[in-house]
């Protein structure tokens, strides 16, 4: 499966470096667990928005007032569905692949590019495995790496926490999880550094 996805990489590779695995996420709409919560809220949420709308402009006979619920009702819409499209065509423009140095995952939506994390950067590989073999790789991340605090969207209040033990890089929804977690491992491994 290199050879499939190997020229989107070709041009990021370091010198000894060797592509070992590529893969895509699953393609088209994923239904995940929490949609089984959200979906069904968020058709209410619409509903309802819609409903109150129509009744205020009724009531009070004033019919732009109906239009004051038009943002609530198109934030219903974009809880429905408008998010698992957004998520479709994000892991369409999705690319991973495993080196013998590092991981990289390459997107091509909203300007991303190019994230990698290196081995001796991983802390643990968590695999979430489905019953048709394909599942979701979480990679731990264990060192803060210099300046990390100043590169996150969200503001400084990133420094105050601990050594981020959250999920750091996701491989969704690949073929063969078990796979490439032990290949993702094995490559971890060769880059232990003594403690």
């Amino acid at each position: 499966m290199v050879k499939e996805n190997a020229a989107e990489f070709q041009q990021y590779l370091e010198a000894n470096e060797e592509l070992i695995w590529t893969g895509k996420p699953k393609q088209g709409i994923v239904f995940r667990k929490v949609d089984y919560g959200l979906i069904p809220f968020s058709i209410i949420y619409t509903c309802g928005t819609i409903g109150v709308g129509i009744f205020a402009a009724m009531m009070t006979e004033i019919y732009a007032l109906g239009l004051v619920a038009t943002p609530f009702v198109l934030l219903g819409f974009l809880l429905s569905f408008g998010r698992m499209i957004f998520d479709a065509k994000y892991r369409a423009k999705s690319v991973y692949a495993i080196t013998n140095k590092r991981l990289m995952i390459k997107t091509d939506i909203l300007n991303q590019g190019l994230s990698s994390l290196y081995a001796d950067k991983i802390k643990n590989v968590k695999l979430k495995e489905h019953k048709d073999g394909s599942g979701t790789i979480s990679v731990i991340e264990g060192h803060k790496s210099p300046g990390t605090e100043q590169n996150f969207a969200f503001g400084s209040w990133m420094n105050v926490m601990p050594y981020n033990s959250s999920p750091f890089f996701q491989l969704e929804f690949i073929d063969d999880a078990q796979k490439v977690s032990e290949l993702l491992m094995k490559v971890k491994n060769q880059h232990v550094t003594s403690i």
